[in-house]
């Protein structure tokens, strides 16, 4: 129970989370949402070049990435690997596979030693399904990926290529 056993030491955590993310998921939550969310999370740690998840895997966790960095990667039918994301500290890794209910797209894997709290995706999209606020700003957060992407697809479609 990360948030109601020891309160006191994971206020601080907390506090610290919700400073990192911005528009902050976190900070939407009532007290009792947070609580709902945060009291069955589990505290990981990840070493350079562990897996979070794979692509297809339904596993049913969502990562709030404490600190380090993700990667998200696809592989195309040759094995090549394409860099189609980063996760840093304050942002949820995996939560698009919560939302729908559906498979991981990509592969997330650590680039750096990180530390993370694993999410209940259930539990996650449930709390999304009863706060607006909440389900917005997870919206604004896969937004804002979808954005990077189409400006790296831009970018790579108007670059040279005898650069790629």
């Amino acid at each position: 129970m990360l948030w109601s056993v020891g309160r006191r030491r994971h206020r601080s955590e907390i506090n610290r989370l919700l400073g990192l993310m911005s528009p902050s998921l976190l900070t939407t939550l009532t007290t009792d949402e947070r609580a709902r969310l945060l009291d069955p999370a589990v505290p990981r740690r990840f070493a350079r070049g562990d897996v979070l998840h794979l692509a297809g895997d339904h596993r049913g966790r969502v990562h709030l990435l404490r600190s380090g960095l993700v990667k998200l990667t696809a592989r195309d039918f040759d094995g090549n690997e394409t860099i189609l994301g980063l996760g840093v500290p304050g942002e949820l890794v995996g939560e698009a596979a919560a939302i729908d209910g559906g498979v991981h797209e990509t592969d997330a894997i650590a680039l750096t030693d990180l530390s993370a709290l694993s999410l209940d995706a259930a539990v996650l999209r449930d709390v999304l399904g009863r706060n607006p606020r909440a389900s917005l700003a997870a919206a604004c957060g896969l937004a804002s990926r979808l954005r990077w992407l189409g400006d790296q697809a831009r970018e790579r479609a108007s670059g040279d290529l005898s650069v790629r």
